[in-house]
């Protein structure tokens, strides 16, 4: 495994035009990505919300 790791490193440490592509590729993954969780959170609140009322409405068992 770590011979295959080295591999793939030493082939974007030659060559330019690859790793540059793949530099770019992921800066625009985390472009398009950026806000995921803020918006992942905004469509979890519905029912989180209630999940937490209800939590705290319920008395707490003696363990």
């Amino acid at each position: 495994m770590s011979e295959m790791l080295a591999k793939g490193v030493n082939y974007l440490l030659v060559n330019d035009e690859v790793r540059r592509k793949m530099i770019d590729a992921g800066l625009e993954t985390v472009h398009e990505m950026r806000g995921a969780l803020s918006a992942t959170i905004r469509g979890l609140e519905p029912y989180i919300n209630p999940l937490t009322v209800k939590a705290r409405l319920q008395p707490r068992s003696e363990n």
